[in-house]
């Protein structure tokens, strides 16, 4: 019996095992499109049908993040004689990108947002300015730890600019230290009065931050498991009282510039005591905060009602260290 062996010469491990590959491929990007398991693109419900998305001025094709018409908003792009053309839509016109009607958010949808399919508008800018804005508390203002200076850090140089001026005059305190790793973190604390200037203008504050020396000493919630404080006028009464748990930054305001016990500053934030407490994740940190603070600190002086700076500070009235956590006082 002869046994005839057959070949194909064309015959490729490699490429079959490609050619496998690539079809898998296709079937998982048709499972992602089409199939049940799709997401959703910029939170709108796909067509079952086509995979598409109604944006309600037009549909969208996800595969290629392009509408499959043209920007209804284009006659809004047109300048008009007499009018600010300065303030088009998205740019108008002048914004070359306008001109191509069918991408989607300027061709950026990680800085923009088009929820209706006509004009983008600057999604995260929008994102950014709300969070940075004072929220509302029970019967105080205070700022989300949401802001600039958690990524761009916090030195010396700022606040030699902002203690005291037409926007802040307050005390503040920093104190660096050693921490478990050998790095270097410095926690600030400050008290005053705040020209909150959208937000009924002037208001008895305080603040706590905490900051590593990664570059220029980044927010860090790695360090304090919480913080809490409690402002006091000259006479011994509470102005304000605030705790916060695992967070860079805590801070609370209230209305006005009083005296007494109405708001306590009275345009002199060292007439102001602020008592802290301080629970650390580490024990070895907390005594190495606790032996620098009873040390030499960077202090900021505000400006008390005779337009002079104050020349010292009180602090260390109440210093206590038990186990990881810290309680101390600074007027």
């Amino acid at each position: 019996m002869k046994v005839q062996c057959l070949a194909n010469p064309n015959y490729s491990p490699l490429k079959t095992a490609s050619r496998n590959f690539n079809m898998l491929n296709i079937a998982l990007k048709y499972r992602l499109y089409y199939g049940r398991k799709r997401g959703k693109f910029t939170a709108k419900e796909p067509d079952a049908e086509t995979g598409l998305y109604y944006y309600g001025a037009r549909y969208l094709d996800p595969k290629t993040s392009r509408w499959l018409s043209g920007d209804p908003a284009m006659g809004e792009y047109l300048p008009v004689a007499g009018q600010e053309n300065d303030k088009l839509p998205n740019g108008g016109v002048y914004n070359f990108i306008s001109l191509h009607s069918y991408n989607y958010s300027n061709n950026n949808p990680l800085k923009y947002s088009d929820p209706n399919g006509d004009i983008p508008f600057f999604a995260i800018g929008i994102a950014v300015g709300i969070a940075m804005l004072p929220r509302q508390g029970d019967g105080f203002l205070y700022f989300d730890t949401w802001q600039p200076q958690f990524l761009g850090g916090y030195i010396n140089l700022y606040e030699k600019l902002t203690s005291n001026n037409l926007v802040c005059n307050s005390d503040s305190l920093r104190t660096d230290f050693k921490r478990f790793d050998g790095s270097t973190a410095s926690i600030w604390i400050w008290k005053g009065d705040y020209n909150l200037v959208f937000n009924g203008g002037w208001h008895t504050g305080a603040e706590i931050g905490v900051y590593n020396d990664i570059l220029l000493n980044f927010g860090t919630n790695k360090i304090l498991k919480s913080a809490s404080f409690t402002l006091t006028d000259e006479d011994g009464n509470e102005i304000m009282s605030r705790s916060l748990a695992g967070k860079w930054w805590i801070n609370s305001f209230v209305k006005g510039k009083g005296t007494g016990a109405t708001n306590g500053a009275n345009g002199d934030p060292s007439s102001m005591k602020i008592s802290v407490t301080l629970d650390f994740y580490y024990t070895s940190d907390a005594i190495s905060f606790f032996n620098e603070f009873n040390g030499d600190n960077s202090f900021f002086p505000s400006i008390n009602n005779e337009g002079l700076k104050r020349d010292e500070y009180k602090k260390n009235s109440n210093l206590i260290i038990i186990s990881n956590r810290v309680t101390l006082e600074f007027q």
